[in-house]
């Protein structure tokens, strides 16, 4: 009688730990944004990681190892470093999504814009990828990048698209100028 008693307790035990930590694991398939600190749920897009500037952009749609979403900082602007330094063009390797956010803007920091002359940012003609845009603004660009004055290039596949964008006062000197250009998707 004793060793059944013993057995009945293990198994209560053992159940016990089980149910608690099953209730643990289906608790963290609900994590809301104040609950994790490095996880952020921005449009309904989970992961979404916030850059801080053109550099961590560049990073980010430079890497190759998953697609990524990414939010702007809220009141940055988002410029090449270097205009005339090819080295600071993004060339977008994954399914990026870039999500604007209150007062970020693709451009320079005054309606002076310093010209930029390379293609800002790239997504490499018949790649596969792509990029979306959701809720960005674009404005003071300057760009004089020959032949074509653009400032994005979307050439990988069907999977870019642009949602909710406001694009003003830009200055594009060169052929077939535009601040988006829509080659492929």
């Amino acid at each position: 009688m004793r060793s059944s008693k013993k057995f009945l307790i293990l198994i209560a035990l053992m159940v016990l730990i089980f149910g608690v930590s099953n209730v643990y694991a289906s608790d963290l398939d609900n994590v809301t944004p104040n609950q994790a600190g490095d996880i952020e749920i921005v449009n309904g897009q989970p992961d979404a990681i916030t850059v801080n500037d053109w550099n961590e952009l560049q990073y980010y749609c430079s890497q190759n190892d998953k697609n990524y979403v990414l939010k702007l900082k809220e009141d940055t602007n988002f410029y090449p470093t270097n205009p005339t330094d090819e080295s600071y063009q993004i060339k977008v390797n994954n399914n990026v999504t870039i999500i604007g956010s209150s007062g970020a803007f693709f451009g320079d920091s005054s309606p002076n814009a310093r010209p930029i002359k390379y293609l800002p940012i790239d997504v490499p003609e018949n790649s596969g990828i792509g990029i979306a845009l959701k809720g960005v603004t674009f404005k003071w660009i300057s760009t004089q990048y020959q032949p074509n004055a653009v400032f994005l290039q979307m050439a990988g596949n069907s999977n870019n698209f642009i949602e909710n964008c406001y694009f003003t006062n830009s200055t594009l000197d060169g052929g077939h100028s535009s601040l988006v250009y829509l080659l492929r998707g």
